[in-house]
């Protein structure tokens, strides 16, 4: 099991309407930023030097993006997220991150590698595979359409960049993604605890309970 693919301590979202690409504001340069760090920051109390209300229950993105592309699951893909909070949809948005996003003097810049951009790009179709409707945008788009402070996450015109993606003559190869399971979805595992490892080292550990069927109103 990837970790966190089966992890939902805040519950299923009723729906799906959007996939929301985020960057996690770090240097492109920078070796000491990992998508485990990522996921330690939102463990980390608010008096600690965490997020806003820290600590949080998971990590908030669904995905983390490295600089090699490897991809770390943080969340069940039906888990309710906290990526965009800030505009009130977490419990229809679907989160992305990709580590980078400004340059060495923390100005905007979409400096992702190649493995990056081709991983996203599998990363949301593969979320199409589950929900077909749901729109892709930038966390800047949502905050653009719901209201929010402004910011420049991810970086980049998602939408125009999808577009231009599914814009060319159809392709008769074989399309098939890989890893879209829509059977993940049948099951939830909240975690009865986890442990942050000490700060400098790649762990995290978590202890899983009891599989919860997503059609069980207290999982």
């Amino acid at each position: 099991m990837e970790y966190g693919s089966h992890y939902a301590p805040r519950g299923k979202r009723p729906e799906t309407k959007h996939i929301v690409v985020h960057c996690a504001a770090t240097p492109n340069n920078s070796t000491r930023h990992t998508p485990l760090g990522i996921v330690r920051f939102h463990y980390t109390p608010e008096s600690q030097g965490g997020p806003r209300h820290g600590p949080w229950k998971s990590c908030g993105y669904h995905k983390i993006r490295a600089r090699d592309g490897s991809v770390l699951v943080t969340l069940h893909p039906a888990a309710i997220g906290a990526h965009v909070g800030d505009v009130g949809h977490n419990h229809d948005s679907y989160g992305i991150c990709l580590m980078g996003g400004i340059d060495d003097r923390g100005r905007p810049d979409p400096n992702y590698t190649p493995e990056q951009w081709a991983g996203l790009e599998q990363d949301i179709r593969e979320a199409l595979t589950l929900w077909p409707d749901a729109e892709v945008l930038g966390h800047r788009d949502m905050i653009e359409r719901y209201g929010g402070r402004p910011k420049a996450c991810p970086c980049f015109d998602v939408p125009s960049w999808w577009a231009g993606l599914n814009s060319g003559p159809a392709d008769d190869g074989d399309d098939t993604i890989d890893n879209p399971r829509p059977e993940l979805l049948s099951q939830l595992v909240v975690p009865t605890s986890f442990t942050v490892s000490p700060t400098g080292t790649d762990r995290l550990l978590i202890d899983f309970g009891e599989p919860v069927s997503l059609a069980d109103p207290d999982g």
